[in-house]
């Protein structure tokens, strides 16, 4: 099938080099001197920016910790789909599939369409790396009416009968590649089901 999306990934979760540990040291002691009777939204906003900091730097650790934090404590709505989805995308790069899926999962239902629409996707796509392919075939068959246009679904669709193919169900499997392969909408993911119909045994 397609090689993973790994450049994709690793330009959010492997940005360049940032500002020197003790300039990140002292504008943090400067942030948090001043926050202390800010309004609770205005203080994720700016925990949210810190944690950029730290992402920007290569903490990528102490980053995703960050921003799940700010995703659990109250941060205005937008400001925990965008921490909560960083820390997604942070994990997945380093290979913490359960945790990237968990947090995926937890976002497809973002108020973000951007968002909500890589969720949907990542959170079945997160499943069936681990293995876990009846639950996979559920996320995409769900992820299919997410309303994102013709290529997203053909993408939903791709993965779900490549999960059934894995599960031993390929007479459910073969129609959608099929199906996939003579559609002109399905974007790559009709090329990817053409390739598919030639590993069939």
């Amino acid at each position: 099938g397609p090689p993973r999306r790994a450049t994709a990934a690793r330009s959010r979760s492997a940005p360049p080099p940032g500002p020197p540990a003790a300039a990140i040291a002292t504008a943090a002691a400067l942030l948090e001197k001043h926050l202390a009777d800010a309004p609770p939204a205005f203080r994720s906003e700016v925990r949210f920016l810190r944690a950029r900091v730290e992402w920007k730097a290569g903490r990528l650790e102490e980053a995703r910790k960050e921003f799940l934090e700010i995703a659990e404590t109250g941060a205005h709505p937008g400001t925990s789909e965008r921490a909560r989805y960083i820390a997604a995308w942070i994990a997945e790069e380093e290979d913490e599939l359960a945790g990237a899926t968990e947090a995926f999962g937890r976002l497809r239902s973002a108020r973000d369409d951007a968002i909500r629409q890589e969720a949907l996707f990542r959170f079945g796509y997160g499943l069936y790396r681990e293995g876990r392919h009846g639950e996979a075939i559920a996320a995409f068959s769900a992820g299919e009416g997410g309303g994102f246009g013709t290529v997203e679904r053909a993408r939903h669709r791709y993965w779900k009968a490549r999960a059934l193919r894995v599960s031993g169900r390929n007479a459910e499997a073969e129609p959608i590649f099929s199906d996939l392969a003579g559609d002109a909408f399905a974007g790559i993911y009709g090329l990817f089901a053409v390739s598919a119909k030639g590993e069939e045994t």
